[in-house]
Formats: C-alpha cells, structure tokens, sequence
C-alpha cells in the first residue's frame, strides 16, 4: 500500500516536469519567433510615383502601362497636357513619371502709371513752405502679353504691345524761398534761386581755394567752373556743385578735374579774375554731387 502511494507521487512529479519543460520549451520558441520577426525588415511593395499636374501620389507597381495607369485612376489628358513618358510604357518599380498641363494665352491687362512730382520755387512764400500748385493723378497703360503656365502657375510672360490710355498728371509743387536767396537742398534735391531743380547722390566737405587761368601752372584749359581736384577724393569729370559751408560764397556748378598739386579732401577753385579769387580766399566748402 505504501509502495503504492509512493509510485504515484513519482509519476506525478515526472508529469509535472515534463508540463514545466514543455512551457519553457514554448516560451524559448515564441520569445525567439518574436525577436527574428524585429530584427527582419518589413518587406516593402514595390511602388511608382505619379506627379498629376502638380499633385503626387505613390501607387503599386503592377507592371501596367503609363496610359492603363491613368485610364485605371479615372484621368484623362488633353492637349496641353505633356506626359513626361509615352503611354505604353510599362511601369517598374520606382518609376517617376509625371504629367504636366501647360498653357500659353494672351493676356490684356492695364497697369496704372504713377505721377511724378515737380517743384517750382516760389519768393512769395515764407522759406521751407510747400502749397501745391497742381494736383497730380496716376495714368493707365493697355499692356499685352504673352503669358505661359505650368500647372497653374505662371513660368514666363512677355509683352508684346503697349497703348498709353491717358498719361499721368505730375504734381506740381511751391517751394518757399522768401528771405533765402541760398540753394535749399533736402532728400537727394537741390533748389537753385533761378528755379531749376538738380538731384545729387551725396554731399561732402573740404577746404577749398581759389586760382585764375593767368596763375603760373595753372591747367592750361582752366575756366570758371572748372574745379582741381585729388582724384582719389574725386573721380575727374564729376559734377559738382559747391557752395561755403556757411553760405556765405556760392561757386555753383562746376566739374572736377585731376590735379598733382592737389590731396586729400582739397579743392581749388577757377574764377575769372584775380579780385574774385581773393575776395574767395580760403573757405570750407559743402560740396554735391550731382546725378
């Protein structure tokens, strides 16, 4: 009876190991099945791209032809769209194949043109006042053109023709000048006394002095106007126009000219006699720079 007994609890033990072997047998063989399918890549579906008038799509590879591939997404082309292979060309893997719509029309189109403004000085008015004159207003301009488009959006355009529909009115402005008879400068402009309206890029200052034609080494071409100048202050040929810091001398237009005997920010100025050049002396001098 003991012996019995004890037979059966051996027979269970063995039982029971065998079970534990068997899950950890299992469990050896899921863990590896679980690590070799994160360590395979995915394996990817072969694919085309498709570029539709701008908008792209990836899509399966099938070894179908360009022109079944539209015909199966429900796109047909017309004349102004250029496909970028012929129709019966079959589709492999990693194929790009695009199809652009372009266009080219003529356009009419107006522009409008912008008024330009104009000053004219004004000794009735108080110094620095401005009372327009003349009211100005834009004009219009009838352009065409030749226009291309790629997808939608514009590539190229070339106008063929213009027509002037009306031209623009300029403005027209007062510039006081009462109690001034100095040039008034302000934003790239110069008012002479005499009306006329001048434009300079930038202005600068240098000692100036003065010389007559009849001077021992004078420029043999010297006349009033003419300005000797350091080339490396200022290109020769430029046009100036030069008036004492202090307003007290107006020299007026003038065009430099190079000289040795001249450096540095120096300028030495012609005048037609040797009164004048005396009267002058030696002044620090603002000098503009003509457009």
């Amino acid at each position: 009876m003991y012996h019995t007994a004890k037979s059966g609890r051996k027979r269970k033990k063995r039982r029971l190991m065998k079970l534990c072997f068997l899950f950890v047998l299992l469990w050896a063989a899921a863990l590896g099945l679980l690590t070799f399918s994160w360590s395979v890549p995915p394996i990817q579906e072969a694919e085309v791209t498709l570029v539709f008038r701008g908008e792209r799509q990836q899509l399966p590879a099938t070894g179908q032809t360009v022109g079944e591939l539209l015909q199966n997404l429900g796109l047909t082309l017309t004349n102004e769209d250029v496909p970028s292979l012929p129709l019966d060309t079959v589709l492999s893997a990693n194929t790009v194949f695009t199809v652009e719509h372009r266009q080219s029309r003529q356009e009419v189109y107006t522009i409008s043109i912008p008024p330009e403004t104009q000053y004219r000085l004004d000794d009735t008015l108080p110094f620095g006042k401005e009372a327009v004159l003349i009211g100005g207003s834009p004009g219009e301009m009838r352009c065409c053109a030749q226009v291309d488009y790629v997808n939608g959006i514009e590539v190229r355009r070339e106008v063929t023709g213009k027509q002037l529909l009306y031209p623009a009115q300029n403005e027209l402005i007062a510039l006081g000048t009462l109690d001034n008879p100095l040039p008034t400068a302000g934003s790239g402009y110069l008012w002479l006394p005499d009306g006329r309206l001048l434009t300079y890029t930038h202005t600068a200052e240098a000692e100036a002095t003065g010389f007559t034609s009849a001077d021992a080494g004078a420029m043999p071409d010297a006349r009033p106007g003419t300005v000797a100048v350091d080339p490396a202050f200022i290109a020769p040929g430029t046009r100036l126009y030069i008036m004492a810091a202090d307003g007290s001398h107006v020299y007026g237009i003038a065009q430099a000219q190079a000289s040795t005997s001249m450096q540095g920010k120096r300028i030495d100025l012609c005048f037609s006699t040797r009164e004048q050049q005396e009267e002058f002396g030696r002044r620090s001098c603002v000098i503009y720079f003509l457009g």
